[in-house]
Parts: structure tokens; sequence; C-alpha cells
């Protein structure tokens, strides 16, 4: 890695690096944080997901059919967690958990929202829900179906967008609602939100010609002409 770094900067003039340099740290001192006012809500629910019984409004707890921990994760622009559940009953009930904060940067554009599971013990085939919210605009709600038995390979995640044109800075919120049908049951999954910006057109133009300038300066470099 350290002798591409050096070839990189051996082709490209002292002048690029700087650009270089400049564009990405300006970019990193445009990036407002986000983690202003993080609220966790989890309850559980009757089969037809109708929140029932009490709600627990902390990172990790104990409900009559569910244990569960969550782990977050923020940047300035994106919100992702880390949901462990644990069935402890044979109870037909589901775990709804949903997290939001506010201040988040990114958009107008695509809000995205992720269902990625990462290891699961069923004792038969669960569906799993999920979806995403920015402000009051809200992703359709995913399906995810967990496999029976024990798994550790998924394919690929589940993902829902729709389109997001409010104002930034913006909240997001983040709500799965599990299913583990019997006693010994668990699921480990990870959720991302973010609203991805769609690029202006004039940004767009600039970076081809940034491109086409590289390309160029590649070509006149063969050719043996000094830059």
């Amino acid at each position: 890695m350290i002798a591409q770094t050096r070839s990189l900067s051996a082709r490209l003039p002292r002048r690029a690096l700087g650009a270089l340099v400049l564009g990405i740290g300006l970019v990193a001192f445009a990036s407002p944080s986000a983690q202003a006012a993080l609220v966790y809500t989890v309850t559980e629910t009757d089969s037809t997901g109708t929140p029932i019984g009490v709600t627990n409004n902390t990172a990790s707890g104990v409900l009559p059919d569910y244990a569960y921990n969550i782990s977050v994760t923020e940047t300035a622009s994106e919100l992702d967690l880390a949901i462990t559940a644990n069935k402890l009953t044979n109870s037909t009930n589901k775990l709804m958990i949903t997290v939001s904060d506010t201040g988040f940067s990114g958009g107008p554009g695509t809000l995205t929202s992720v269902f990625a599971p990462v290891a699961s013990f069923t004792s038969a085939a669960a569906t799993q829900n999920f979806s995403s919210m920015a402000n009051a605009t809200t992703t359709p709600t995913g399906t995810y179906v967990i496999p029976a038995g024990l798994t550790t390979l998924f394919g690929p995640p589940g993902i829902e967008t729709a389109p997001y044109t409010g104002p930034v800075p913006h909240s997001l919120s983040n709500t799965v609602l599990l299913s583990l049908p019997s006693l010994g049951n668990f699921l480990q999954v990870n959720t991302r939100t973010f609203v991805a910006p769609v690029p202006e057109p004039g940004t767009l133009a600039m970076a081809g010609m940034g491109g086409i300038g590289l390309v160029g300066l590649g070509l006149r470099r063969r050719k043996g002409v000094k830059v």
C-alpha cells in the first residue's frame, strides 16, 4: 500500500495532490455530527404486529417473551444498529424495536433501509419486517425470511428505498419487527438507515472533467511530454 501511494504521488503534480487533500478536508469539515437525541422504543406485539404490554426505552432489557440488546453506531449521515434478540417462551408474540435520532445530513436523495442478518437459530422459518424514516418520509416495509435451523451465512440483505426531498438536517429512525417461534431461538441482525444524496449536475461535470484531466496527464507522461 505504501509503495502504491508513493507511486501515485510521483505521477501526480504537487498542485493536483494539494487540491485532492484540500477537497477531502473540506468534505470532512462540512459533515455535521448527529447523535443529538437518541431514543429507544422497544415493545412486544401480538402475532399481527399490534403493540401489547410494557414499553422499554433502553438499549438492552428483558420483556416477558424476549431479551434484547441494541448497539448503535452513528455518523453524520447514517444510523446503524446491531441487534440481538433471544426468545424466552413459546408464544407467538413478536418484538418491535425502533431507534431514532435527529441532526443527520444527507439528501435530498434516496432514503435507504438495509436489513442484514448475521446469525440465527429458529425452530421454523420466520419472517422479519423492517423499515426506515427520514422526518415524515417512510420506506416501504421490507420482509426477510430467516430459514429454520442454525444459520450463519445469509444471502443478500433486504433493502427498501424511498425518495427523500425534505429538509437537511433531518431525523432518522429504524424499525424492525422480529419474530422468533420458540424458546431458545435467537437472531443477530445489523441494520443501516441513511439518505444517499443525488449528485448535483455540476458536481458530476467536475468529476468527469477531473477524470479526463488525469487520463490526459497519463497520456502525456507516456509520450514523454513534460507537465
